[in-house]
């Protein structure tokens, strides 16, 4: 494991956003260089590694194997307030698109869900055919379509998941600017 050394600015920088002492400054930012994650290398060579427990800006001279600074995270919310002359346009807006991003959701959901519900009719119809019928093979041929239905429904299913996942990070997102 590379050992770092903090320069005097983040040393400063990590006791100011952290409340760490100086003397433990280089156990801290080693610490958070072991998971922190590659992001980018700068035009000046700088490399910038993000650490997403504590939502940090790691950057680092590779040359030197010196921490230059720690970024807290950028947010808008710092930037955006009801003393902003667009604050008022800014959270019509955002709340707006969640609407509509509301519905569209709904729309696409039930759709889903119909699709899903008319496969279930289907596996249910094949599997009482399959009960009714007498010869293996057709027993078999059934079957294979039930296992073809059962894959388009957890297919649906799984649309069905990431519909839901990605909106809730829309309205998370959205939820994050409006409670400033």
């Amino acid at each position: 494991m590379t050992t770092y050394n903090p320069s005097v600015h983040a040393v400063e920088r990590i006791r100011e956003r952290f409340g760490i002492m100086e003397e433990n400054a280089k156990n801290f930012v080693n610490q958070l260089m072991a998971v922190a994650k590659y992001v980018t290398t700068q035009p000046d060579g700088k490399v910038v590694y993000k650490h997403a427990g504590r939502d940090t800006m790691i950057v680092v001279d590779e040359r030197t194997k010196t921490i230059v600074t720690v970024k807290p995270p950028v947010t808008l919310k710092a930037q955006l307030s009801a003393s902003n002359p667009f604050y008022k346009d800014i959270t019509a807006t955002i709340k707006r698109e969640l609407t509509k991003a509301q519905r569209q959701f709904t729309k696409e959901f039930r759709s889903l869900s119909e699709s899903q519900a008319l496969v279930q009719i289907e596996i249910a119809q094949l599997t009482l055919n399959k009960a009714r019928a007498k010869n293996p093979k057709t027993q078999s041929v059934i079957q294979a379509n039930i296992d073809v239905a059962l894959g388009l429904f957890d297919e649906i299913g799984g649309a069905l998941g990431e519909l839901t996942t990605e909106f809730e990070r829309t309205k998370r997102e959205a939820d994050a600017f409006l409670t400033v």
